[in-house]
Order: C-alpha cells, then structure tokens, then sequence
C-alpha cells in the first residue's frame, strides 16, 4: 500500500494506512466491497490474456508462484473467496515486524514530525496496527492445469469486422470472437477538433470528457462507481479528426453496460461542477505540458505549422479559449456532432451479432436521425512564411531540436513506405539513433514522427541533445534524413525493417481494443474495416527504390522548420 501527502499530512497518512490494514485485519469486507473486488480482479485477468505478453507475464508469474494452473483457474478460485478468507489472510501478512516502510520526503522532514528511524515508524504505527499473525494460511490444492483445447485455454480467431447499418443511419463494425468473455465497444463520432470554431480551441476535448460524467440525474461517482462494479471500464478519447467514448469489460455485464452507454451518447447531463472540474484539469494539463521541453517545443513547432488552422493548437486547446467555454458550448457540440448518420460503432469480442446489434439500436435510438456536419476547408495550410528556425529560450538543461517537413496531403497518401521509412530511422537499431547516438554521441532521443488527417500532415524529426552539441546535432539529423532520399537502402537493412514492420503491426492488433480502434480509423478515413490485410500486402511489396522516391518527395524538399528549445547559449 502507499500514500502521497504533503506537509505535516505525510505523518497522518503514514498513521492511515495502518489504520486501514487493521480494519481489514478486524472486520471482512462488506458484501458490495468484496464483490467488487472480485470483479476487478476477474476483469484484470481476462484482459491480460487477449495478448501473447500478458498471457506469457500470467503463466511467468503463476510458475513462480508454484500454481501454474490457477493461471487458467484464477479467477474460478477467487469467485470462492469469502470475508473470512480475506480476514485471515490479512491476518497473516499485516504486521509491524512484517512490514517494511519507504519514506520519500524533504531534507526537512524531521521538522514536520515525520519518523526518522525504524523505531520511531514502529511508536507511530503502533497505536493502529497490532503484532498478530496468528492466522494460518489456508491451505489449498492446485487445480490440474487444463488440457491444450479446453475451454479454459484460449484459441486465437481471426475473425473481420462485418458493417451493418442500424435504424437512423447509424453504422455498426462488429467482430465477433467468443475467445475469451470480454467486449470492447467504440462509439467514434467525426469531426473532432477540426468542427471547433476559432476561439473554441478545446471544446471537442472538454465537451467529450464532461460528456461522460452523467446522465439521466445519475452523477459521475455513482456512475463510474456502478460500471466499475460490473468490471467495466469507460475512457474518453479527443483525437484532431474524432471524438468519441471506448467501452471495456465482462460480456455477461453487456445488457447494463449498453443502456448506461446508450445514456451518456444520446442525453448527457453535463453537469457544471463536473465542467470546471475538467476545465481545470486541461488547464493544470496545458500547464504540465508548457513544463514539458519536448511537449513545449511541440506546440510552437504545430502553431507554425498550422496559423490559424484547426489544426494548430493542442487537442486540449488554448489557456484563453478554455476559460471561455461554456455549457451551452458543449450543449451545441454535441448536438451537432452526436447524430447518427456522423457516428461509427466499433465492437470486438464475445458477443451475439443479432443482440448486440439489437442492443445499439435500442440504446442509440435517441440520437438524431441528421447528417454529418460539414468538415471546414482543412487542406489550406498557410505554413510558416518563409521562415526556417525559431529558438525558444528556456531554463532547461538539454536542448530539444525539432525539423519539419510538410507530409502526406490525405490521410492515404504513401501510408505503407512512409511507414517503412519510419522503421529504417527509427528505434535503436534504426539509422538515426546508430549514426547520431551510438557513431557521434550526439542526442540521448532520436527520430522520426509522422502525422496524417483530414488536413495536410507533416514529418518531424527531432533530437534531444546538449546544448553544446544543439547545432551540430540538427545538422546531422536533417542529413541523416535527407540521405534517404539521396542512396537506396541496402537489400538487407530493407528486409530486416520490412519484417519489423509486419511484425510490429500484427502483435499491436491483438486485443479487442486495438482491432476495434484500427477498424475505426480506416472507416473514418475512407479505407475497408479490415484493411490490415491490404495494407500489410502493400507493405510487402515495397522496394528500396519505394523508399527513395518517398525520401526525396518528402524529405528532399528545403521547406523544412526547425524548433530548437533550450537554455541560454
């Protein structure tokens, strides 16, 4: 257990945390307390098997545990576990002699009263956690590890996503994979921060994250509080083209989860007290990221980029336009964006085609039967006007160098040798970090960053170096980029990135989530639902020639900008 407080609060907190191990010594969990728990344990368990990682991470750790069947068991055993269990277990294990405290505080610590020695930890701890370990473990025997097919070992399926299209226009991407009992549900709606009008920077954001802390008069913690109970989890998501809500948890929960969906797509409350909570919270983020050297060089590089282009100001917005927002804002946003024929459905997992399908048309029946909203003219990117470097002074201790070029002019354009020339320059093995780390000692990061949308992209190269070697390390980033464009790659160093690349692609699709947000951004950008076949394909036949040619159309052009942040020289 751990606690984070502040001033002389770190003496309470550390008194706190014995109080509560005591409590869970003294009194089993209520029956909410421990069904919850059982909840969020079966749901952290399922989810760790949708991947070969987390599959490989539960066996590891069950092995060493010496219970390598209760990986396929654990959570059957835990839905057994009862009040006492836990009593006794806490029983064992919580104890002053058992228990090892780590303090992180001040130099002055001692002037707060915090415990300096182990003794003096022990005199604090004293009057809230007792010595007893009386309790024995239970003593159980390890289940037989199930036979390779059987219903506890998981079975990969590849299945695609079928469209369907709903009453109202609404679109439906369904991929139904009975592998293991969970679901993952996407509602994306178009549009995102490009719909935002000048002066409105963060609404798409902020109007999202508020949009799911209430509706139908159930608050936020009541809500959240409900759906953690059934080992869901709900998340929001602004990107610069979408906005929308990732629904995760246990299929048998489904029917419930659905309806409380339903509720926050169709008729959100957007509580006040819950809108200044989230304008805080981007603001402290918009804070935090202007602390940030990189994320701080990022944000001039991107108003450069784009002056008085949707695209120019962080997803989160501008400090002055957040104060401004207002719920009526949000109201109308929402409005204009949530409406069904604008709305993609994303689901993946173990579900009946027919009643999920049933399910959303129900829940969703509310939205508005209206068109999408109309994209502004997104492909005027006016550019920096002439200008090449810009040097930001700050109170740092490296220098963060930034060169863009401009990219692709559609989400579509040279998408697999783009991709491909990103994984020859990149990572530790990549061209940039051996020729400027590990050849020159120039950088601590380095490589290449693309972006793509609605609006014309663009492709970043950046390098965090010392401020001794800032000017020379831009040099040497932009001609180490520039060089792809300048001599083919040889035939091995191509086939070896080609195979990074497929292989990169396949293990990050594994999950539930990471199909159902794959699926959304190829519908969202004009592509087939399950476009990871052609697009892998297009990969594979690439050529270094391919690579070339995509170098010198990018990258070989002298309308770069360069960001360099770093202290005063």
């Amino acid at each position: 257990m751990g606690a984070v407080a502040g001033g002389v609060e770190r003496r309470f907190a550390l008194a706190a945390v014995a109080e509560v191990l005591q409590t869970l010594k003294d009194e089993p969990p209520s029956a909410e307390e421990l069904a919850r728990a059982k909840i969020r344990t079966e749901r952290s368990h399922r989810f760790s098997r949708e991947t070969v990682q987390g599959t490989s991470s539960l066996l590891g750790w069950h092995d060493a545990m010496g219970d390598l069947a209760s990986a396929f068991t654990f959570p059957e055993q835990v839905a057994t576990v009862t009040g006492a269990d836990v009593c006794r277990i806490c029983r064992r294990l919580f104890s002053r002699d058992g228990c090892s405290v780590l303090l992180y505080a001040p130099r002055d610590g001692a002037g707060n009263g915090l415990p300096a020695e182990a003794a003096a930890v022990d005199a604090l701890m004293a009057p809230h956690l007792d010595d007893d370990r009386s309790a024995a473990p239970r003593a159980t025997a390890a289940p037989p590890i199930p036979a390779p097919g059987s219903a506890s070992a998981a079975v990969l399926h590849d299945r695609p996503f079928e469209e369907t299209v709903l009453d109202g226009g609404l679109r439906l991407y369904l991929r139904e994979d009975h592998t293991l009992p969970i679901v993952t549900v996407g509602l994306h709606a178009a549009g995102g921060v490009c719909l935002q009008a000048s002066g409105q920077e963060g609404l798409a954001h902020l109007c999202q994250h508020v949009q799911v802390k209430g509706a139908g008069g159930v608050g936020a913690a009541a809500l959240h509080s409900r759906i953690e109970s059934l080992g869901a989890s709900l998340s929001p998501f602004t990107a610069r083209d979408h906005n929308g809500i990732y629904l995760t948890g246990l299929t048998r929960h489904l029917d419930e989860l659905i309806g409380m969906l339903g509720g926050l797509a169709c008729s959100p409350d957007f509580p006040g007290e819950e809108l200044e909570r989230e304008r805080s919270f981007a603001l402290a983020d918009l804070k935090a990221m202007d602390d940030d050297p990189f994320q701080a060089a990022a944000r001039e590089l991107r108003a450069a980029i784009y002056p008085e282009h949707p695209y120019g100001s962080p997803v989160l917005g501008e400090e002055e336009s957040l104060a401004a927002l207002t719920g009526d804002d949000l109201r109308d946003f929402h409005r204009r964006t949530w409406v069904s024929r604008n709305l993609h459905v994303v689901v993946s997992g173990a579900v009946d085609a027919d009643r999920i399908a049933g399910l959303l048309e129900d829940s969703l029946a509310d939205l508005a039967p209206s068109p999408a909203p109309a994209l502004p003219d997104l492909s005027i990117v006016p550019g920096p006007s002439g200008e090449t470097r810009r040097r930001l002074t700050r109170d740092v201790r490296q220098s963060v160098v930034l060169s863009a070029w401009p990219g692709p002019a559609t989400p579509n354009d040279d998408r697999a040798s783009l991709a491909l020339l990103q994984q020859l320059l990149n990572g530790q093995s990549g061209r940039l970090f051996e020729s400027l780390r590990n050849r020159r000692s120039l950088c601590y990061a380095v490589g290449l960053q693309s972006s793509r949308g609605f609006a014309p992209g663009m492709l970043v190269g950046y390098v965090l170096t010392d401020p001794a070697t800032e000017n020379e390390a831009a040099a040497a980033l932009t001609a180490e980029i520039g060089r792809m464009a300048d001599e083919p790659v040889p035939s091995d160093e191509f086939a070896r990135a080609r195979s990074q690349l497929v292989g990169n692609l396949l293990i990050a699709r594994q999950s539930n989530s990471a199909r159902a947000s794959r699926c959304a951004a190829d519908v969202l950008y004009g592509r087939p639902p399950n476009n990871l076949a052609h697009y892998l394909r297009e990969i594979r036949t690439l050529t270094p020639s391919h690579i070339r040619e995509t170098a010198a159309r990018y990258l070989g052009r002298d309308e770069v900008l360069t960001v360099v942040l770093g202290p005063a020289l």
